[in-house]
C-alpha cells in the first residue's frame, strides 16, 4: 500500500507539461477533471512516454524522466481500453510481466490471483471479443497494475460506461492503487463523481491538451483537495463502496466545491 511521504521518497516534477505544472512525492495521486469538452490525452501520453513533445519537462528525482525511465515501468490506459484480440484475457493481463521476463509460472500465478481478486477469473481463458465493456475495463485495470509500475496514467478510461458502473470501476481502480507498489497516479475523467472517488487531489481543467500550436493546452481553472475515502477499502465487503462514498457529507462538500469553481469560471 502507498505510504506517507518522507524526504527519502521519490519525487516527480512536471514543469508545465501540456499546460500543467506539478510537484509530487511518492504516494501522490492526481485526478484531472475535464470540463467543457476538455481532453487530457496528450498530457497522459506525455507522462507515459508515448508523446515526447514536452517529455523534457518531466523530472524524477531531479533527472529527466526519459533518462530515468530505463529503470522504471510506466503504465498507460486510454479510453479505447485496448486489448490484443488474438491473445487470451490471461495473456493480455500478464503481458507487462512477459515484457519484464517474469518466469511463466510466477506470471500465471500473479495473473490468476488478480483476476480472481477482481471477480473475472472465469474469463481468463476466453478472448477479449467475448468480454462486456465492463469486464474489458476490469481486465485493462488488472493489466495496468500487474507489474507494479512506478507511474500509472489513465486517460478517461470509463467514458463509454454508464455512470454508476464507472463509479464502481473507479473504486476498483483506487483499491488496486492502494494495494500496489505504484508511486504516482494520474487519472483524467469528465465525471466529477469519478474524480472524487479516484483521487484526493483534483485539478479542474479546460482545453484540448494537444501539442499543436493552433490548439489550446490544458488550463487548470481550480483545484480541490480532500482527505479521501481510503478507510472504505479496509473492509471485507466492498460491494457498495462507490454509493457509500458519494452519500457521505464529505463527498457532497467536495462536489459543491467543484461546482462552485466551474460556475465562477462561467460567469
Amino acid at each position: 500500500m502507498n505510504t506517507p511521504a518522507t524526504d527519502k521518497q521519490d519525487r516527480l516534477s512536471l514543469s508545465s507539461v501540456n499546460g500543467v505544472a506539478l510537484d509530487l512525492v511518492e504516494g501522490d495521486d492526481v485526478a484531472l477533471l475535464l470540463v467543457r469538452g476538455g481532453s487530457a490525452e496528450s498530457f497522459t501520453k506525455t507522462v507515459a512516454g508515448l508523446d515526447m513533445a514536452d517529455a523534457n519537462k518531466i523530472f524524477l528525482n531531479g533527472e529527466r524522466l526519459e533518462h530515468a525511465r530505463l529503470g522504471h515501468s510506466i503504465s498507460y490506459l486510454s479510453s479505447s481500453l485496448p486489448m490484443m484480440g488474438w491473445r487470451s484475457v490471461k495473456a493480455n493481463v500478464g503481458f507487462p510481466l512477459e515484457l519484464l521476463s517474469v518466469p511463466r509460472d510466477q506470471r500465471h500465478e500473479k495473473v490468476e490471483y488478480l483476476l480472481s481478486h477482481l471477480g473475472v477469473n472465469a474469463k481468463a481463458w476466453t478472448f477479449p471479443a467475448t468480454l462486456t465493456e465492463t469486464e474489458k475495463a476490469i481486465c485493462c485495470l488488472a493489466r495496468a497494475f500487474i507489474a507494479d509500475p512506478m507511474i500509472v496514467t489513465f486517460d478517461n478510461p470509463f467514458v463509454k460506461i454508464a455512470d454508476d458502473t464507472a463509479e464502481t470501476l473507479a473504486t476498483m481502480m483506487r483499491c488496486l492503487w492502494l494495494e500496489s507498489a505504484a508511486k504516482f497516479m494520474f487519472f483524467s475523467t469528465t465525471r466529477p463523481t469519478e474524480a472524487v472517488i479516484a483521487s484526493k487531489r483534483i485539478l479542474i481543467c479546460r482545453g484540448a491538451s494537444v501539442n499543436r500550436s493552433d490548439e489550446p493546452q490544458l488550463r487548470v481553472i481550480g483545484e480541490v483537495e480532500h482527505e479521501g475515502f481510503d478507510a472504505f477499502y479496509e473492509r471485507d465487503d466492498r460491494r457498495n463502496i462507490a454509493a457509500e462514498i458519494l452519500a457521505t457529507d464529505r463527498a457532497a462538500s467536495v462536489m459543491q466545491e467543484i461546482r462552485t469553481i466551474i460556475a465562477k469560471t462561467e460567469e
